[in-house]
């Protein structure tokens, strides 16, 4: 077994995630040759084949590996491509988890479901992992359109048929416990919805990709009046009238998405923090005005004090989804959530 990723960032009692594709950036088609996938780095192309994963992560220990996949996060007419698509991840998948997957045995190697929105060809891949009787711990769907602009999935509802029955066929007896790997940048308002269907994980690239577009977020992560599930009606009006963003300008801003953009000049002046009550070291030590400074002037510090908030927002958040599972008012935080982003 190879040396510990975890041991060699300095993060040994964190769980270790190795993904092929970079979510945080539109997956490229169109440049796989044969069985190889192509990866992107800042130095272009690279093919990688099963042999050239296999040896990968014997060298390098990973707690939980994604198989290698090919897939569309665009709208695609044509069922060859997908199909073409599913024949080059069936390959990777066989490689993995047939002969190849004692190998493995610290390792757990995540499967993952693709197909685009065909839900004639993802039963077409379910079909084959139930007649292979592959046996996984986790899946991770792809496939999912997302917006060209924030990069985040288009509508989670549109997928909520599919994503149903996918999850059905892939349930065998005993199985119930699989965990479900949310592959895509999401908003507040799009992690309960997927919650809902059944997600468990989350990537957390959304910090990162509103980040390098100079965006802060201005969400409320929580609101401790929905905590009483025994009063749903009555806290939920009482919380929906407390629901403000920080400022009139930042009503206006981008209402689907809940961001300030710090590229506008007219924050040049604008001497606040990013977001009223916010506890972050950034809000707590920055203005509004210093960071557009630091945007305007392509400083690298503009980038490090927006992920700090953008993070701590949005992990606030989590901690939040997690406690209204946990104590059973999940209904009035979706509401909540759902409301904010006019979702409600």
């Amino acid at each position: 077994m190879g040396k510990s990723f975890g041991n060699f960032i300095a993060m040994k009692d964190y769980i270790t995630y190795l993904s092929v594709h970079d979510n945080s950036k539109s997956y490229q088609n169109g440049f796989n040759e044969g069985k190889k996938i192509a990866i992107w780095s800042k130095r272009g192309k690279t093919l990688i084949s099963s042999d050239i994963f296999d040896e990968f992560i014997k060298n390098v220990h990973f707690d939980i590996v994604e198989c290698p996949y090919d897939d569309f996060d665009g709208s695609v007419e044509s069922k060859k491509q997908i199909r073409k698509a599913m024949e080059r991840t069936k390959s990777f998948v066989d490689w993995f988890f047939g002969d190849q997957r004692e190998k493995f045995r610290n390792t757990e190697i995540i499967m993952p479901l693709v197909g685009n929105n065909d839900l004639e060809n993802r039963k077409y891949f379910t079909e084959h992992l139930k007649n292979s009787n592959y046996k996984f711990k986790g899946s991770i769907y792809h496939g999912f359109e997302r917006d060209k602009s924030s990069l985040t999935i288009t509508d989670v509802q549109k997928y909520k048929k599919l994503i149903q029955i996918v999850d059905n066929d892939i349930t065998m007896d005993g199985d119930e416990n699989k965990f479900k790997i949310f592959s895509l940048p999401a908003r507040p308002d799009q992690v309960v919805e997927a919650v809902e269907l059944g997600f468990d994980i989350f990537t957390g690239t959304y910090p990162y990709v509103i980040t390098k577009k100079g965006y802060a977020t201005i969400f409320e992560p929580k609101n401790d009046l929905i905590k009483n599930p025994q009063h749903e009606t009555e806290d939920y009006e009482v919380s929906k009238k407390r629901i403000k963003l920080d400022d009139a300008e930042s009503e206006k801003l981008n209402k689907e998405d809940l961001v300030i953009n710090l590229n506008d000049k007219k924050f040049s002046e604008d001497f606040g923090p990013l977001k009223k009550n916010c506890t972050c070291y950034s809000c707590k030590n920055f203005t509004r005005a210093y960071i557009y400074h630091l945007l305007f002037t392509k400083e690298i510090s503009a980038h490090t004090i927006l992920m700090i908030h953008n993070i701590s927002n949005y992990f606030e958040f989590f901690e939040e989804l997690r406690n209204s599972i946990e104590n059973d008012y999940f209904n009035n935080f979706k509401k909540f959530v759902l409301n904010q982003f006019k979702r409600e």
